[in-house]
């Protein structure tokens, strides 16, 4: 299976979110800088990432239906 870069800028993200939300982009704030994760900059196979996905909302479906 084919490895994919992330083309994914953290920061570009958090302007976005910043200006399209006031409420969210104070929280953003007080929560200070936050850098890319150094996993971030691995290449990921997107199936990987899919199948992964999956499975964790599976457990988080059980989790919620448990309390």
């Amino acid at each position: 299976m084919p490895r994919h870069a992330r083309a994914f800028d953290t920061q570009a993200a958090r302007d976005y979110l910043q200006r399209r939300d006031r409420r969210l982009a104070g929280g953003m704030r007080g929560l200070g800088p936050n850098g890319p994760e150094p996993r971030w900059r691995k290449p990921f196979d997107p199936v990987d990432s899919l199948a992964r996905a999956m499975v964790f909302q599976q457990f988080s479906g059980k989790a919620a239906s448990t309390a």
